[in-house]
């Protein structure tokens, strides 16, 4: 088993060989973030792959599709949620609006016919004092009649 120091060193060489090959090599290419896995692996005491992180991160990547998905469907059912809501509050402002114009329609109505009551009241009032006036009258009258009657039937005696 070799040590950590001997990993290293082992590293070390491997990256000078690798960089001995130039810059557009296609060694250097195909090693690119493998030496810094590498250098984690010996100080972290782990084994880790450049092809294990490449499928954890793929993994990772269809769990977030899988999430994106479920999410997308969850927005659209609380977009046609709320389209509908929306509609729904529509019809319910206009029937709002409905009951308060048949509301004031009453209302008017309801004052007119007050209006007229009072108007009908008042001519009411006014027949019955012109009927008041008419009886005193009439009484009036009556005894007026009464009253020659008696003088008429005691002038004779």
């Amino acid at each position: 088993m070799t040590t950590k120091d001997q990993e290293r060193k082992a590293l070390e060489q491997i990256r000078k060989i690798v960089a001995s090959l130039g810059e557009d090599s296609y060694i250097g290419t195909a090693f690119e973030g493998c030496f810094e896995i590498a250098a984690e692996n010996i100080e972290n005491d782990f084994a880790c792959s450049m092809k294990q992180r490449k499928e954890a991160a793929e993994a990772a990547e269809d769990n977030l599709r899988e999430k994106v998905a479920t999410l997308t469907k969850q927005v659209e059912a609380h977009k046609n949620a709320r389209e509908l809501a929306e509609q729904t509050m529509r019809l319910e402002s206009e029937r709002a609006n409905s009951l308060v114009e048949k509301l004031q329609n009453y209302k008017k109505a309801a004052d007119e016919a007050n209006q007229e009551f009072a108007i009908t009241n008042g001519k009411l009032e006014i027949l019955r004092a012109e009927t008041d006036a008419e009886r005193k009258r009439m009484q009036e009258e009556i005894i007026h009649l009464k009253a020659k009657l008696y003088d008429l039937m005691t002038a004779g005696k």
